[in-house]
């Protein structure tokens, strides 16, 4: 995964409580190229004074080819994107006593997958060869755009936090969660 033209903001760092007897929350405004095509912009709300684990964070991902994804895809997943085009994700979280719950709405077309093992022998690649046509056909939705009338798939976030969870995984994972609901029928 990649990140280029990395720019971020922190404002209101600090612990200590104001007049009304309570800091305010630390915000974090980032953005960045996500692997140099699109633009993704972040916002993150921390009350660092909070007595449990609580925290907003809400953003957008602008245009690109989702094949630009087989980097990160591949690798991790055993699946290479094989067309598609994102138009936009939305997503808003907000975390309580370190349930994550919201929304994210990703606007794409033409989305297709392959399952991929470089490893594999022929009769394995024909194999994933025949589940991949049958998961593009049956069970992914390749398209999420507003259609005349329509409204675009919404994917719910319920997601708890997990003690071994970096973060950033914390804050993929719930996402990853939402994105599942919308890209599987």
């Amino acid at each position: 995964m990649t990140w280029d033209k990395v720019h971020a903001e922190i404002v209101n760092l600090k612990s200590s409580a104001t007049a009304s007897g309570t800091a305010p929350p630390t915000v974090i405004k980032a953005s960045a190229l996500l692997l140099g095509q699109g633009k993704l912009e972040t916002v993150f709300e921390i009350p660092l004074t909070a007595p449990q684990y609580d925290m907003k964070y809400s953003g957008s991902l602008g245009p690109m080819d989702m094949a630009a994804l087989n980097a990160f895809a591949e690798p991790v997943m055993g699946a290479k994107v094989t067309s598609g085009a994102l138009q936009s994700v939305h997503f808003s979280v907000v975390v309580k006593n370190g349930r994550s719950s919201g929304q994210i709405t990703p606007l794409y077309r033409d989305f297709k997958l392959q399952l991929t093992d470089k490893k594999a022998n022929f009769v394995k690649k024909a194999g994933l060869a025949i589940v991949s046509l049958f998961a593009n056909t049956f069970k992914v939705r390749g398209d999420n755009v507003n259609k005349p009338g329509d409204s675009p798939e919404v994917g719910r976030i319920n997601y708890p936090y997990s003690a071994t969870a970096t973060l950033p995984q914390f804050l993929w994972y719930a996402l990853r969660q939402g994105l599942g609901d919308v890209f599987m029928k």
